[in-house]
């Protein structure tokens, strides 16, 4: 296990097992994160690259309608602008339209691993206009000796 990974979860099982702090160590877990990066210069290739990601969840903004995905397959009315979904397995993806018929999409791969190089932390909320909660899994990682959470990626719905 990474020596800052592993410090941070020792410190983090500590607090947790102090009588008067309330703290869940049960939301935290070392994992392996690669991330992938691809542009799409075609709506076409996009969309084809959407759908075959199969059933997934997650939600996609199009210019004029907001997909939301539970376990099912996407199909487009209109452009996409941004959307967040995760692949059922152990991959979160966040897309955003760049402009000038420019998209990206960047894949976050978690896998729990002997050298970890993060620290995912569950997180819920609940979805705008709805009692659905969302889950965010934020990644901490080390920098100049101190944790810093890189980012939060969408890790599906509760209750899935």
């Amino acid at each position: 296990m990474s020596n800052n990974i592993q410090k941070l979860l020792a410190d983090l099982t500590l607090i947790a097992n102090q009588q008067d702090v309330k703290f869940d160590i049960s939301k935290y877990k070392p994992i392996s994160l690669t991330t992938t990066v691809q542009t799409f210069h075609s709506i076409n290739d996009l969309v084809a690259y959407i759908e075959n990601q199969g059933s997934i969840s997650g939600w996609v903004q199009e210019t004029s309608f907001i997909h939301h995905l539970y376990q099912d397959t996407y199909k487009w009315r209109s452009i996409p602008l941004n959307a967040e979904w995760h692949d059922g397995d152990s991959t979160s993806f966040i897309l955003d339209y760049i402009g000038k018929n420019v998209w990206q999409i960047t894949s976050y791969a978690m896998t729990q691993d002997d050298e970890p190089t993060h620290l995912a932390e569950k997180m819920v909320q609940y979805e705008v206009d709805s009692n659905r909660k969302l889950v965010y899994q934020r990644l901490w990682s080390f920098k100049e000796n101190a944790p810093v959470a890189d980012i939060a990626v969408f890790d599906g719905f509760e209750g899935e």
